[in-house]
């Protein structure tokens, strides 16, 4: 018990329980793509043969190098270029080098290229090909900038990628995370400690096994441009289970990305690749100062969809003086959240607030097209918390189930993108003492 606690601050707050929806089996899913299109005349489209023209690119120069004798023609400057399978660019300059034709190019956009049609495609993720390194991309040099590498543990457990674990130091706090595909699920924890000395002020544990998850996907083009588009997280199957322990913490956030996804699926779709990715979020509040303590234990299971949609039905209606592009609309559908926690605890000093609250989301889905983001996050945050405050005296232990997802539509031709879209948010709390009703 914190000294200056009364008798009613070190009562512990109740459980919770929520239980909605039943678990039954999940249908086979088996992978499927549709292409049906066709090209605008201004378009240099390379397929077949031809795609195999190209030599090397590099994405983050836009440099291009083609054997120029194996090309039906000389692509113009300005001209969107499709090499199918591969890019999807348009044409600064053009220059003759020898054999070979080399090709200095920008991001270019798919209703550059498609007058009409149709793609579509449903894949399930295999969870078996899960893996976490710090082999990073350029992109995640900022991320190692700002962090210490204490240890990478590779350890082979006989699977093909096996068991990977790494540690990381950012600030006072160290994480850890370990994930093990088994047996077509993946299994994940991580782990977010702060010491002082020896001795572990703060404790927060996360662990997570996602049992099933189905990306889906879809588009039209009418007369040039983008008319629908449908980007799905279907079905997915998560235990939760939630563990904070703290005291005389001090003050910070939790906050750590993936930098680099556990799985990455590329997804053919006729010239098209999309790539499917799967990583992780942690996020968190340590409010815990001088001698206050808290903690909490929660399980979630849950399994439902989230999507995202996109219409042109609003083409031309004026919003606000500017010409509206199209309507986003997000789906959620909870189909089965499961939820139970022990009681929660929290205690400090007269007049010193608490806040202990720590939550993951994972999996956490990100789209693209030939490597630029559509949907950058798609996810399923589930978060628990141990809370006291002052003025009146008000315990309360919470839960939330947050899905939210960002978009960029640019590359499939619509000026339209969100940081944060919030899809759908549900919350559950235990209150004690003086707590306000709501």
């Amino acid at each position: 018990m914190a000294p200056g606690a009364n008798e009613e601050d070190d009562a512990r707050v109740s459980a919770i329980e929520a239980h909605e929806g039943e678990r039954t089996p999940l249908p086979q899913v088996a992978p499927a793509a549709a292409w049906d299109a066709t090209f605008k005349p201004s378009a240099f489209v390379l397929e077949g043969t031809a795609a195999a023209a190209l030599q090397t690119y590099v994405p983050r120069t836009g440099e291009m190098t083609f054997m120029a004798d194996a090309l039906p023609r000389v692509p113009r400057v300005g001209q969107t270029m499709l090499v199918a399978g591969k890019a999807l660019v348009r044409v600064k300059s053009v220059a003759r080098q020898g054999r070979s034709l080399l090709v200095q190019t920008e991001p270019g956009n798919l209703a550059e290229v498609i007058q009409d049609g149709r793609f579509s495609f449903q894949t399930p993720v295999d969870l078996d090909a899960a893996r976490i390194t710090l082999d990073l991309p350029d992109e995640g040099r900022s991320f190692l900038a700002q962090t210490t590498v204490e240890k990478i543990d590779k350890t082979t457990l006989g699977s093909k990628d096996g068991i990977k674990k790494w540690s990381i130091s950012r600030g006072d706090l160290t994480y850890e995370i370990v994930a093990t595909p088994k047996k077509g699920t993946l299994e994940v924890e991580a782990k977010v400690i702060k010491k002082k000395g020896a001795k572990a002020t703060l404790a927060y544990v996360a662990k997570a096994t996602v049992n099933n998850l189905v990306v889906k996907g879809g588009g039209a083009y009418q007369g040039g441009k983008l008319s629908e588009l449908k980007f799905k997280q279907e079905d997915l199957d998560v235990d939760v289970e939630l563990s904070l322990q703290a005291a005389g913490s001090g003050l910070g956030k939790v906050d750590l990305t993936l930098p680099e996804p556990a799985i990455t699926l590329p997804i053919t779709v006729g010239p098209l690749v999309f790539t499917a990715k799967v990583g992780l979020k942690l996020i968190g509040a340590i409010t815990i100062p001088g001698t206050a303590s808290a903690q909490a234990y929660v399980k979630f299971k849950y399994r439902g969809d989230t999507e995202l949609d996109y219409d042109d039905v609003e083409m031309g209606v004026k919003v606000e003086g500017k010409t509206a592009a199209g309507k986003v609309t997000a789906k959620a559908n909870t189909k089965v959240i499961d939820i139970d926690t022990k009681p929660f605890d929290s205690a400090a000093m007269i007049g010193l607030p608490v806040d202990a609250q720590f939550g993951i989301a994972v999996p956490r889905l990100s789209i693209g097209l030939f490597g630029t983001g559509i949907v950058p996050y798609m996810h399923v945050g589930f978060v628990a918390g141990s809370r006291l405050k002052w003025g009146p005296l008000c315990k309360s232990g919470y839960i939330k189930m947050v899905k939210s997802a960002g978009y960029d539509f640019s590359v499939l031709g619509v000026k339209l993108r969100s940081d944060k879209l919030f899809v759908e948010e549900k919350g559950w709390r235990s209150p004690k003492g003086g707590c306000p009703k709501k």
